[in-house]
């Protein structure tokens, strides 16, 4: 009896250090014991999604956020682009630094950033593809889309466009 008690208690606090270890690592990179690398010898790409600038009203700030998911959704079905994860609460000050510094510390050599307008049934998405390393654009895209009814579809729409011609401009 005492010694299932004590193997209790052990799988308990095991359990709470290991949680606690994965909270750590994902807030603090420096936790991680392997490093996020930009490219590895595989030839395959590193990209982060930054979040999307939402240019219009707070109530529309889903638009940019459902339109962003979908694009690293659509990125991630390419085997030869890496898509960094998403930036945690406490990584949000990362995006004052300047693009290089930026791609440095999320260990990638692309960054894909944009702005999301929304007014009433019209939605435009601006995005751009910055290379990292040199801070030069890459390419740029102006999307207008009527949204009446019919979002889901248009940010799939967008989405799968974007990824194509990101895909198209890192030549993979």
């Amino acid at each position: 009896m005492n010694r299932s008690i004590i193997v209790a208690a052990l799988i308990i606090s095991a359990s709470i250090l290991l949680n606690g270890y994965f909270e750590r690592a994902a807030i603090n990179p420096a936790v991680r014991t392997t490093p996020y690398k930009a490219a590895s010898p595989h030839g395959d790409i590193g990209i982060a999604i930054l979040p999307f600038e939402t240019l219009s009203a707070a109530e529309y700030a889903g638009s940019a956020e459902a339109v962003r998911s979908e694009i690293v959704r659509q990125l991630t079905k390419f085997n030869d682009i890496r898509v960094a994860p998403s930036l945690k609460p406490a990584q949000i000050d990362l995006l004052r630094h300047g693009n290089r510094e930026i791609g440095q510390r999320l260990g990638v050599s692309y960054l894909l950033s944009s702005s999301v307008l929304r007014d009433g049934n019209r939605i435009r998405v601006q995005v751009q593809l910055i290379d990292a390393t040199s801070d030069a654009h890459i390419w740029a895209e102006s999307y207008d889309r009527d949204v009446t009814g019919a979002s889901l579809a248009t940010d799939s729409e967008i989405a799968k466009n974007v990824a194509d011609h990101v895909r198209a401009a890192l030549k993979v």
